[in-house]
């Protein structure tokens, strides 16, 4: 992973235009700072929940760390 981040820094210092998104699809960086307050709501839910059950000595089994089960 180390490797592909050095790469991706390199282009984009280095061919800013390679890595520019085009005028079209700007709002692409919108959607991806709303992914990220999603993502760290459900990371700080999930944080809670083990805190809470392992405070009680329990393995947290449900909610978000719930099995579905997935009909065969």
């Amino acid at each position: 992973m180390l490797p592909s981040l050095f790469a991706a820094i390199g282009v984009h210092n280095y061919l800013p235009g390679v890595a520019a998104l085009p005028e079209g699809i700007r709002f692409i960086k919108s959607l991806g700072y709303v992914l990220r307050l999603a993502r760290r709501a459900l990371w700080g839910s999930a944080v809670v929940q083990m805190l809470m059950g392992l405070s009680k000595g329990r393995l947290v089994t449900t909610a978000l760390y719930a099995i579905p089960s997935i009909p065969v």
